[in-house]
């Protein structure tokens, strides 16, 4: 049977009847709202579906899926309920499998799902000790290390708690994994209440120590290193319009461009260049144009008209120059991108990547 088909409800109704006499037997909760209260927690559903179940169902079918949570929370197995479905349950049974020595979940074969070798009744196996390794496994046949052949040992090894509670724990589960901390006794982030500020003000202070300013103040305006050091020492006299306008947008928006509302008091083209508001004259050909326009109509024409830029726009031909020299002695992208990625206006290596990619297929490095 698939997992998406339905069963009779019969039997699923006498189980849950059972469960209820029994909760009923347990506790001696003889009135009915206190045991199915608890038949519902054990079941994690509502006291409205048990009644539903066994009073106010009519068909005689059920979702399997239903049977299956529940029979899940109680902890038995869908075959307890219907016993024909026994077979099914044989697929997915634990065995032991002698050439892989662990214990693995065979199919209808009966064979292990890595080596294909049949598996065994684990009945009577139990996982020993070794030593050497450091491991609870199951052993070889002779009762050593399949690992290193050394003798292994019945008892699992015990260890202190390392919160400093004195309690001991054993090193090993019940399936060989191991341990370090005794039951709740873990350190857990979600613990309530405040916490010491002493440490985060030492990583604040680390990273503050690490800041790269030019980096900062490229990222945050989205510029290459170069232009942004070019301007701080004042070896450029003129700059692209274009350039300046993305950089105050860019930094409006919390370097982050599109879709981020533009922050309040941030400075605007105008700002700087109070001249250039709202002027009647192109700066283009220098003719007249409208207030609310940046270039004439002719001026318009030919910037819609000018062929794409050669190469991305955020980095420089020095930097795209040294990306296709390291690319032809064999290095991967990813690896290029990070190493040259400060000396770009891209917000990260991937994006820079990905534009390095884009050129390379364009123009292939040789």
């Amino acid at each position: 049977m698939s997992s998406t088909e339905s069963l009779p409800s019969g039997p699923f109704q006498a189980w849950l009847q059972g469960r209820l006499d029994a909760i009923r037997a347990r506790s001696g909760a003889h009135v009915n709202g206190a045991a199915s209260q608890a038949l519902a927690d054990e079941l994690g559903v509502s006291t409205r579906l048990i009644y539903r179940y066994l009073h106010e169902h009519d068909s005689p079918l059920v979702s399997r899926r239903t049977v299956q949570d529940a029979a899940d929370a109680a902890g038995v197995g869908v075959w307890e309920i219907y016993p024909e479905l026994a077979d099914e349950h044989s697929a997915g049974a634990s065995r032991h499998c002698p050439s892989c020595h662990e214990i693995v979940t065979v199919g209808a074969d009966g064979l292990c799902p890595w080596c294909e070798t049949p598996g065994e009744d684990p009945a009577g196996m139990e996982r020993r000790y070794c030593p050497k390794c450091d491991k609870m496994m199951m052993p070889a046949g002779n009762g050593s290390c399949w690992r290193c052949g050394s003798e292994t040992k019945g008892s699992c090894p015990w260890d202190e708690c390392p919160c400093g509670c004195g309690a001991q724990f054993a090193r090993f589960d019940a399936t060989g994994r191991r341990r370090q901390w005794v039951r709740g006794h873990a350190p857990r982030a979600e613990a309530p209440g405040d916490l010491d500020a002493g440490p985060f003000s030492e990583f604040v202070e680390a990273v503050l120590r690490s800041l790269d300013p030019i980096e900062a103040v490229a990222s945050r305006l989205s510029l290459p290193r170069e232009t942004v050091l070019d301007l701080l020492e004042r070896r450029v006299k003129r700059i692209p319009r274009e350039t300046v306008i993305r950089a105050l947008f860019v930094n409006g928006r919390q370097g982050q461009g599109k879709g981020m509302p533009r922050r309040p008091g941030t400075p605007k083209l105008h700002d700087l260049y109070p001249e250039d508001a709202r002027a009647r004259r192109c700066p283009g050909c220098g003719q007249g144009k409208a207030r609310q326009a940046s270039l004439c109509k002719q001026c318009s024409r030919k910037a819609r008209r000018r062929p794409a830029a050669r190469g991305p726009a955020r980095m420089g031909e020095p930097v795209l120059q040294d990306a296709r020299k390291m690319r032809r002695q064999g290095m991967a992208v990813a690896e290029i991108s990070r190493r040259l990625l400060a000396r770009t206006g891209y917000s990260s290596a991937a994006s820079f990547a990905h534009a390095l990619r884009t050129e390379f297929r364009r123009r292939p490095p040789r």
